[in-house]
C-alpha cells in the first residue's frame, strides 16, 4: 500500500526533521526509556503523516532541480559559511561573551555522559537548560576528535539550518507567484541577514534626547533600560542556536499558513532550542490563529483541525522538555539573580518607550500598505508591541529572544514586497529603492559591529574560542548569581528524577 504513495511534502518534513532530530536524540539518552521510547514513536507517526500530506505543502509540486538552481544554491550556502566564519561562529574570528556559554555547554556534552550531571565539593548539579542546538554537533565531537571537531560541525549544521529556512521561503513564495527564479534564493538570503529593527537611528536619538546618557552597544537603544530588539546578524552571533531554530520554526509557520493541524507539531521543538523564543512563537501563534477566526466564516472547522495526532505529538515533546527544564524552574533563587518577571521602569526616561516602539513600528509604515489586510502584520506588530513593557533576566532575554519570532515575520513580509515588486513586468523603482534604502539603514550599521576579521598573527583557520579565562564550565556557570541559576539545577527535583535516566 505504501509503494502508491508519493511523499508530497519532502520539503516540510526536512525542515521538521532538521529540528526534531535533536530533540529525539535528547529523549532516548536522557529519558527513562518507557516515557522516551512511545514518545519518539509518536513523533514519527506525525513526521510521517506530514510527509504523505499533500495540503501540508499547498499541493504543489517540489522544487525543480535545475543547473541554475543548484549553481545558487551552492552560492548561497557558501555565503552563509562565509558568513558564519565571520560571525564567529566556529571560533574562526573574534568570538563574543555570548559564545563562552556555548562552548562550555558544547564541551560538557561532549566530555560527559548524558545526562550530565557536574560535580565538585560543594557543587553538584545537573545541566538543566535549552540544548537542542548543541546536541548534534556535540554528538559529532564524541565520535570524533573532541571540542574543535564539533565546533566545526556546528557550523555546518547550522548553516544547514539556515539553508533548509531560505528554501521554504523560496519555494512557499515561488508557489504564491506561480513561478521560481533560483537567483531569489540569494535575494532572500541576503534580505534575512540585513533585516533588523531600526536600533542605530533609534539610539542615535536617545542620544539627542538624554545626552548624559552613557553610549550602550549598537544593539542596545538605551543604556538605562533594560530593552532590546536584536538584528538578525546579532542573534546570529550571540545565540545561533536559538535564532536558526527560530527562522525555521517561522519559515514553516508561514509555508504551511493555515495547517492549524500541524501548528503544535511546528513550534513545539523551538522549547528544546529556546525557551524565550518558544514563548513568543506561541504567543504570535495564538494572536494569529485570534485573528484568523475572526476573518474566518468555519470556524468550527478551524477549532476542530486542532484535534491532530501531530499536534498531540507537538504538545507531548514540548511537555516533556519543559518538565527536564523544570529542574531549573522550579529551583528557589535569589533576588540578585534577576530572573523573575517583572515590569520595565522606564522612570526618567519615557521617550525610550517611544524609541523602542519606533525602532520595529517603522518598518510597519513601509510594509503597511502592501500587507494591511494580512493578519500576520498585525499579530507580529501585537506582539512587538507587548515586549517593551516586560523584563526576565540580568539582560532581558525575555523580550530580546522573545521578540524574534515577531521580527522574522516582519522579515518575510519585506521580503514578499520586495519580491513582488521584482516580479512586476514594470518595476516599480521608487517603492523597491525605498525598500532597499529602509533595510540599509536598519541593517548596515550592525555589519562593522558583528563582523570580524581573524587574528592577523594566526592562521585563517586557527581557532580562537572566547572562554573568558576560565578554566572549566563549572567556574564558569557560578561566578555569580545570574549564571549560577541559569544553566544548572542545584536542587533535588522529583519531577526530573521521575522522567531523567
Amino acid at each position: 500500500m505504501l509503494k502508491n504513495k508519493k511523499p508530497a511534502s519532502v520539503l516540510e518534513t526536512v525542515a521538521l526533521g532538521y529540528l526534531f532530530i535533536p530533540v529525539v536524540i535528547f529523549m532516548l539518552s536522557w529519558l527513562k526509556i518507557w516515557i522516551s521510547v512511545p514518545a519518539v514513536l509518536l513523533i514519527l507517526i506525525a513526521l510521517y503523516k506530514v510527509l504523505f500530506d499533500k495540503k501540508s505543502g499547498d499541493g504543489s509540486s517540489g522544487i525543480r532541480i535545475t543547473p541554475s538552481f543548484v549553481l545558487y544554491s551552492v552560492i548561497c550556502f557558501a555565503l552563509i559559511l562565509l558568513l558564519s566564519y565571520f560571525l564567529g561562529i566556529g571560533g574562526f574570528t573574534e568570538q563574543p561573551y555570548d559564545a563562552t556559554k556555548h562552548n562550555f555547554i558544547l564541551k560538557d556534552l561532549i566530555d560527559n555522559p548524558w545526562p550530565v550531571r557536574l560535580g565538585t565539593s560543594g557543587n553538584n548539579g545537573l545541566l538543566c537548560y535549552y540544548i537542542a542546538g548543541y546536541i548534534v554537533p556535540a554528538i559529532a565531537g564524541k565520535l570524533f576528535s573532541g571540542f574543535e571537531a564539533a565546533s566545526l560541525f556546528s557550523v555546518i549544521w547550522h548553516a544547514a539550518g539556515i539553508y533548509i529556512a531560505v528554501l521554504i521561503l523560496y519555494k512557499s513564495l515561488s508557489d504564491s507567484k506561480g513561478k521560481d527564479k533560483p537567483v531569489y534564493l540569494l535575494y532572500i538570503f541576503l534580505v534575512i541577514m540585513l533585516f533588523a529593527p531600526f536600533n542605530a537611528i533609534m539610539q542615535f536619538l536617545c542620544i539627542c534626547i538624554y545626552p548624559d546618557q552613557p553610549i550602550p552597544a549598537i544593539h542596545w537603544i538605551s543604556d538605562s533600560i533594560n530593552v532590546s530588539f536584536s538584528s538578525h546578524l546579532t542573534s546570529l552571533r550571540y545565540v545561533y542556536p536559538q535564532f536558526v531554530p527560530t527562522l525555521i520554526v517561522i519559515a514553516l509557520m508561514f509555508r504551511m499558513r493555515k495547517r492549524y493541524d500541524k501548528w503544535a507539531l511546528i513550534v513545539s521543538p523551538l522549547i528544546a532550542f529556546s525557551a524565550f523564543s518558544f514563548i513568543g512563537a506561541v504567543e504570535l501563534m495564538l494572536i494569529l490563529f485570534i485573528l484568523d477566526l475572526i476573518k474566518d466564516k468555519e470556524i468550527r472547522q478551524s477549532f476542530r483541525s486542532i484535534l491532530s495526532i501531530e499536534n498531540l505529538s507537538g504538545v507531548i515533546s514540548a511537555v516533556l522538555f519543559l518538565l527536564y527544564l523544570s529542574g531549573n524552574i522550579m529551583q528557589p533563587k535569589p533576588e540578585s539573580a534577576r530572573i523573575g518577571l517583572g515590569l520595565v521602569e522606564y522612570g526618567n526616561f519615557p521617550l525610550v518607550l517611544i524609541l523602542q516602539e519606533l525602532s520595529w513600528g517603522l518598518w510597519i509604515i513601509f510594509l503597511l500598505k502592501a500587507n494591511k489586510k494580512e493578519p500576520l502584520l498585525w499579530a507580529a506588530s501585537i506582539c512587538l508591541f507587548i515586549f517593551p513593557f516586560i523584563e526576565m533576566g540580568r539582560f532581558n532575554d525575555l523580550c530580546t529572544r522573545g521578540s524574534m519570532p515577531a521580527l522574522v515575520c516582519l522579515c518575510i513580509l519585506l521580503i514578499r514586497q520586495l519580491l513582488s515588486i521584482l516580479e512586476r513586468s514594470q518595476k516599480r523603482l521608487i517603492p523597491l529603492t525605498v525598500l532597499i534604502l529602509a533595510l540599509l539603514l536598519s541593517g548596515a550599521f550592525f555589519i562593522p559591529e558583528e563582523f570580524h576579521l581573524p587574528d592577523s598573527s594566526k592562521g585563517l583557520f586557527t581557532p580562537q574560542h572566547n572562554w573568558w579565562g576560565f578554566d572549566n564550565s563549572l567556574e564558569f556557570y557560578t561566578m555569580n548569581d545570574w549564571t549560577r541559576y541559569q544553566y544548572i539545577s542545584w536542587e533535588e527535583n522529583p519531577v526530573c528524577d521521575f522522567i531523567l535516566r
